[in-house]
């Protein structure tokens, strides 16, 4: 049997969920990380000659691996990355990576440059697939800082609330702009599976 398309379907990379944590739920985030400031450090991007690139990523990231205190945040957030794969990707998945606090500062122009989360095939066998940014504070709050999706010939972003996730292939290349004013704040991750083949 043979299985067609429609050829004029739409398809979305992306795939947004409105209010996915509470403003209670950002606190516990919030908290921590004003508690152990020292833990917050400049994303490194390094090249293949190994020496760090501050020009393509300006941003401060903590790794939140404390499971004591986000057990429930791990859960609530795995369970909708999981409830929207089995509706919308379809990826066969096996494991997370540890989530990602990440700061955007305008006093620093922080932006991350056009990138990709994964190189579809790695030599351990496994790769990311569904990688997620969840808007941390207000929008009000700062100025630039778009998620930007770049697969077609314009970039295109899509509007996001505080406590809004948005879930997307690893593949799909996306940036963000640059902060002008203010701090952007965003919890990120990515969920892995066997390489695409």
């Amino acid at each position: 049997m043979i299985w067609f398309e429609p050829p004029d379907q739409i398809i979305n990379w992306e795939y947004k969920i409105s209010n996915a944590l509470t403003d209670e739920e950002i606190k516990v985030i919030e908290n921590y990380a004003g508690a152990y400031p020292e833990q917050l450090l400049k994303a490194e991007i390094r090249t293949e000659n190994d020496p760090v690139d501050r020009d393509y990523r300006r941003t401060d990231v903590m790794f939140l691996q404390d499971m004591e205190v986000f057990s429930e945040l791990y859960n609530k957030v795995f369970d909708i990355v999981l409830g929207v794969n089995t509706a919308h990707f379809r990826y066969s998945l096996n494991y997370a990576e540890v989530l990602q606090y990440s700061v955007y500062k305008g006093s620093e122009l922080g932006y991350y440059d056009i990138h990709t989360d994964t190189q579809l095939r790695n030599t351990s066998g496994f790769n990311r697939k569904v990688s997620f940014s969840i808007l941390l504070n207000d929008p009000s709050e700062f100025e630039g800082g778009e998620l930007l999706f770049h697969s077609s010939r314009e970039p295109y972003g899509v509007e996001m609330k505080k406590g809004d996730i948005v879930l997307f292939p690893s593949f799909l290349p996306h940036s963000v702009s640059p902060v002008t004013k203010g701090v952007r704040k965003t919890l990120v991750g990515w969920v892995c599976g066997p390489n695409l083949v």
